[in-house]
């Protein structure tokens, strides 16, 4: 006699299979949404600690006013240089010059994900 599968036992393997398949790929869809959900958050972060770091630096060599930097659809630019990644939208951009202080406020957004930024620096 020939050794042979049944139709039950392989309807069992594939329903086994079938699930095993779904599970699988809901874990991997579950991966990629928080890889997503992940960069887009550090991007932010990322984007929004550069600026800063940028808007004190430069106020150290010249006047920060708010002629020197321009906020062009969704693009910081300093002197004609972007400043924020091609992935996040700036907005909300604010400079308030104080005396020899500036209070410079702006909003970063990637994707689902947007941080306000603000800080203080003393002008030269």
């Amino acid at each position: 006699m020939k050794k042979a599968f049944t139709l039950i036992e392989l309807l069992i393997y594939m329903g086994l299979v079938g699930l095993f398949l779904v599970v699988l790929t809901n874990m991997l869809a579950t991966i990629l949404e928080t890889q997503e959900e992940s960069a887009a958050a550090s991007l932010v972060d990322i984007d929004g600690r550069y600026i800063l770091s940028r808007i004190a630096y430069d106020a150290n060599i010249m006047v920060l006013t708010p002629q020197a930097y321009s906020l062009v659809e969704g693009n910081l630019l300093a002197g004609g240089v972007r400043l924020n990644s091609y992935d996040s939208v700036i907005s909300e951009w604010s400079v308030t010059r104080v005396d020899d202080t500036a209070r410079v406020s702006f909003t970063v957004a990637s994707g689902d994900r947007s941080r306000a930024f603000s800080t203080a620096v003393g002008l030269r």
